[in-house]
């Protein structure tokens, strides 16, 4: 590619107005007012530090004991019930899935793990393929929308933050689990102190013969990770490897396929309070990932792949806080290479500088703003302002509005990749567009919450996998314009002390640019209504029950409705439980042709020293 860079888009004048007056007004409150210490809580959602950071947007977190009550066996599973979002599973057991946000493709969300972005450079399907297991998991933050302002490219549906516990266990918890398909899952954590350094180690291993040919899994996951922290400084590292071996049965094409993947990532982290309004972090960060496909096991040496992926990358972030703002600024470099049998070799640098503010117009209404550009060497210069206000319409509800823009780069298998059956483009443009969002958070009585938001997205560039009705061939292309229009609602209601009852619904409205001489390989995929809802009852202090209803109307593809159920006694120290997938033994597809397991059961124990 040559001329002038492609996605270059200058900021406007309004745009930058008010980027330049919200700085002003931040530099105003930092000299004007007594600043003072505030604990660096993160929300993803923002750049900034709570309270500035909270009740822009809609958000969702899941904390370590909602999760430990969920009826699930991997990160998939707890995305799929704990949010309105489209989780399309091909492997069970963790093996592989995508994940799709406010009628997002699987490529259009970011995945981080402590703030680090997990995207694979090579493919999507890949995302989630990180070193961390469910009992690694602290919290996992939800942002559905626009942020490309915060984490740059991808940020086009929403971004998935998974913050793991971080040297902060004491002592040992172990589990183990059979059921369904010779299925046996295990695990062990311990966590311990030298000194004023903390120390933990995890492993966990998920098997299974699967529920049908090619559907068996071996995935193992090991990390350690350490921290010191002193009055004003910490220091936290993380080193974690995955390994998965599974099959593959129709993921990509009619065949017994079979593939192996291992993901190696570690990362430094450095966080300091200079003084009462400054606070700084630095991250230093390596990942690797492996691919082997093998598209037929049955004649294993007919076509295989085999990619492999390196990321390093260093972020820095400086924040100055004052009693009624506060300002973030920071930078970002990224270098990722590709060694791939089909895609030949491949690198290339991601660099970026960002800023947000945020403040308060008197008691009642807050604003924030923020810019980011990113530049990418093979496609240039991409300039992402955002805006978002929250206003206090009186002490039980409160009034929300954002919007920013948006944009993703293409992958090296849609630029690049070369089958007798899928034929990349090395002239893709950039994904661009605008995402707008507005809702009101109601609180009408103590214990119940209801959340209304209403989104839009106007899409340019959209790339997609398309094929001819009179071509075999599958080919990365722009396919033009979309336009995405939804609503969620949610209801979450603490009934009592013993029974929680949560209900969220999300409608999306698809309007895309489709010629009727075409294919499309992923649109199908998203529905058009997604239905979750969990009840979660406690009784005689030692007994629980999570049950979770999950409902998909998608008529492209096909309806389902999932039952699932887990059942706890809480005896000291040891949890015996048993789950229930799939109570009404459902027969559904996630992705077109993976055919996904009926009824199962599982039980099991875990025990804490």
């Amino acid at each position: 590619m040559s001329g002038k860079p492609i996605g270059y888009i200058m900021p406007n004048r309004n745009i930058s107005k008010i980027l330049f007056i919200s700085l002003i007004l931040i530099a105003v409150e930092l000299k004007g007012q007594k600043l003072y210490y505030g604990e660096p809580v993160t929300i993803t959602a923002s750049l900034l530090q709570s309270p500035f950071s909270e009740g822009y947007r809609e958000t969702y977190i899941i904390t370590e004991e909602q999760i430990k009550s969920m009826p699930v066996n991997s990160i998939a599973e707890i995305l799929s019930v704990a949010a309105p979002l489209n989780i399309r599973t091909r492997g069970t057991g963790g093996s592989q899935s995508d994940i799709s946000i406010r009628g997002s493709s699987f490529e259009q969300v970011v995945i981080l793990v402590d703030g680090i972005r997990m995207n694979n450079p090579q493919t999507g399907h890949h995302n989630l393929d990180i070193p961390v297991s469910v009992s690694d998991i602290k919290r996992i933050e939800i942002l559905p929308g626009h942020a490309s302002s915060i984490y740059g490219a991808d940020a086009y549906g929403g971004v998935i933050n998974i913050i793991t516990k971080s040297g902060s266990l004491t002592g040992t918890n172990f589990f183990v689990d059979f059921g369904s398909f010779n299925s046996v899952n295990t695990g062990i954590k311990t966590g311990f102190s030298t000194g004023h350094v903390r120390h933990s180690f995890s492993y966990q291993k998920n098997s299974s013969h699967g529920h049908t040919y090619d559907t068996d899994y071996n995935n193992q996951f090991l990390n350690y990770t350490s921290s010191v922290t002193s009055n004003k400084s910490r220091i936290a590292l993380f080193a974690g490897l995955s390994g998965k071996n599974f099959g593959a049965a129709n993921f990509y094409a009619p065949f017994p396929s079979r593939e192996k993947t291992s993901s190696l990532f570690s990362k430094i982290e450095f966080t300091r309070v200079i003084n009462p309004q400054i606070n700084l972090s630095a991250q230093a960060y390596a990942r690797k990932h492996n691919d082997h496909f093998v598209l037929d096991q049955s004649r294993p040496e007919w076509y295989v792949n085999d990619h492999k992926t390196y990321v390093y990358g260093l972020n820095f972030q400086i924040n100055f806080k004052g009693r009624k703002s506060e300002l973030a600024l920071g930078s970002a470099l990224i270098y990722e290479r590709l060694v791939s049998s089909s895609l030949n070799n491949h690198s290339q640098i991601r660099s970026s500088v960002f800023a947000e503010s945020g403040f308060k117009l008197g008691y009642m209404t807050s604003v924030n703003t923020g810019i980011r550009f990113d530049f990418q060497d093979l496609l240039g210069l991409e300039t992402n302002p955002t805006i978002s206000i929250k206003h206090s319409i009186s002490k039980s509800i409160d009034f929300r509005a954002s919007s920013g823009r948006i944009f993703r780069t293409p992958t090296f298998t849609e630029l690049y990749y070369s089958s007798p059956a899928n034929q990349g483009n090395a002239d893709l443009n950039p994904e661009t567009g605008w995402s707008f969002e507005t809702g009101l958070d109601i609180y009408p009585s103590d214990g119940l919450k209801i959340l209304f938001t209403f989104f839009t997205r106007k899409e340019q560039n959209r790339i997609d996998w398309i094929r001819y009705k009179d071509n075999d061939v599958w080919n990365a292309v722009n396919k033009g314009a979309a336009r995405v229009n939804g609503f969620s609602l949610i209801l979450d209601n603490r009934i009592s002390d013993k029974t929680k009852l949560k209900l969220m619904y999300q409608r999306l409205f698809r309007k895309d640019i489709k010629a009727s001489d075409y294919i499309s390989k992923y649109d199908i995929t998203v529905p058009d209504h997604n239905i979750t809802v969990s009840f979660n009852q406690k009784f005689f202090e030692k007994f629980f029950n999570t049950t979770t209803i999950h409902m998909n109307i998608n008529p492209e593809l096909n309806n389902y409705l999932l039952v699932d159920s887990k059942f706890t006694v809480k005896i000291k120290k040891q949890n015996l439980y048993i789950i229930f997938k799939n109570l009404l033994n459902e027969k559904y597809q996630m992705i077109p042709g993976v055919i996904m397991p009926q009824r199962s059961i599982y039980a099991g124990f875990s025990y804490s020293l």
